[in-house]
C-alpha cells in the first residue's frame, strides 16, 4: 500500500493516403455540326482501382450544359463495360436521359473495375448530337456516384469539358476540308492507349470521311520501319475504323499509324498520322 504508480498517456496519429482518381473525357478532333453524324465523347476514369470494391458499382451522372448538344446512345466496343464471353461482365442498363435537367445516368454493374488492373481506362463512349443554334459552346460535367458504401480511402476527381460546336452556317474547317480537292479524314486518337502487350485488346482507329475514297493505312514502328500496312481498299462517306491486332505489335514503345486517302477521280492524295504507346 506505500507502492505509488504514475501513468501516462501515449498519442499514436495514423495519416490514412487518399488515392485519387480522375473521372474525365476528351473533346473530339473537329467542331461537330447538326449536319454531321454523331460525335463520340468517351468516358475515362484514371487511377489507380486495384481493392477498391465500390467501383464495381456506380453511376456515371454526365451533365450537359444546355439542349443544345445531346447524347443519342452508348458504345461499349473496347472499354472496361463491354461484355464479353470471358469477362463475366453482365448485361448493362440502359442509360437514362433526363431532358428537363440535361443529365445522362448510365449505370455500371458487376464491373471488374478493382480486379481488372489492365491499362485500359476507357468506361464507355457516349454518341452524341449537336443540334442548330447560335451559340457555339456547352459544358459537360462528368460525376462518379457509387451505389454501394461511399469510398473510405480514395476520392474520385470529377471533370468538365468544355464542347465547341459550328452554328447555323457550319464549321469552316471541317466543310473546307470536305469540299477541298484533296481527300481528307478525321481521325480520332487510338483506343486503348496505351495498350498493353500482354492483355488481348487490339487497337481501332476510328475516322470519319467526308467523301468516298480509296483508303490505305501503315503502321511504323519506333525505329522508323513500317511493322504493317493495308492494301488500298474503297470507303464510303461517313463513320469507320481501322484495327489493328496486338500480334502485329513487335515490341513496347510509340507506334505512328499513318491513313492515306485517295480522290478515285482526281487522283490527288491526302494523309493524316496519329501515334499511341505499347506497354508490356
Amino acid at each position: 500500500e506505500a507502492i505509488g504508480f504514475r501513468y501516462d498517456t501515449v498519442t499514436f496519429t495514423i495519416t490514412r493516403k487518399i488515392d485519387l482518381l480522375s473521372l474525365g473525357s476528351q473533346a473530339p478532333p473537329y467542331k461537330p455540326n447538326a449536319l454531321d453524324d454523331p460525335f463520340r465523347l468517351p468516358i475515362y476514369l484514371k487511377g489507380d482501382r486495384g481493392g477498391k470494391g465500390q467501383l464495381d458499382n456506380i453511376s456515371i451522372k454526365i451533365d450537359f450544359g444546355n439542349e443544345l448538344v445531346a447524347p443519342i446512345g452508348i458504345d461499349r466496343s473496347g472499354s472496361l463495360t463491354e461484355m464479353t464471353p470471358t469477362n463475366v461482365i453482365p448485361p448493362q442498363p440502359t442509360p437514362v436521359w433526363d431532358e428537363a435537367t440535361h443529365t445522362y445516368t448510365v449505370k455500371c454493374v458487376g464491373l471488374n473495375l478493382s480486379t481488372n488492373l489492365a491499362k485500359n481506362t476507357l468506361l464507355f463512349t457516349v454518341l452524341c448530337k449537336a443540334y442548330l443554334t447560335k451559340d457555339t459552346e456547352t459544358t459537360i460535367v462528368q460525376e462518379l456516384q457509387y451505389d454501394a458504401d461511399p469510398a473510405c480511402a480514395f476520392r474520385v476527381q470529377r471533370d468538365s469539358l468544355q464542347i465547341v460546336y459550328a452554328d447555323e452556317c457550319g464549321d469552316n474547317t471541317i466543310r473546307g476540308s470536305a469540299l477541298s480537292n484533296t481527300p481528307q479524314l478525321i481521325v480520332s486518337p487510338p483506343q486503348p492507349d496505351p495498350v498493353s502487350l500482354s492483355g488481348n485488346s487490339s487497337i481501332q482507329v476510328r475516322y470519319f470521311a467526308p467523301r468516298s475514297v480509296f483508303l490505305s493505312w501503315k503502321l511504323v514502328g519506333t525505329g522508323g520501319n513500317v511493322v504493317s500496312s493495308s492494301p488500298e481498299s474503297p470507303i464510303s462517306a461517313g463513320n469507320g475504323q481501322v484495327t489493328i491486332g496486338k500480334n502485329e505489335l513487335s515490341g513496347s514503345g510509340t507506334y505512328f499509324i499513318e491513313l492515306t486517302a485517295r480522290d478515285g477521280q482526281t487522283g490527288a492524295i491526302g494523309k493524316t498520322t496519329t501515334k499511341f504507346a505499347v506497354v508490356k
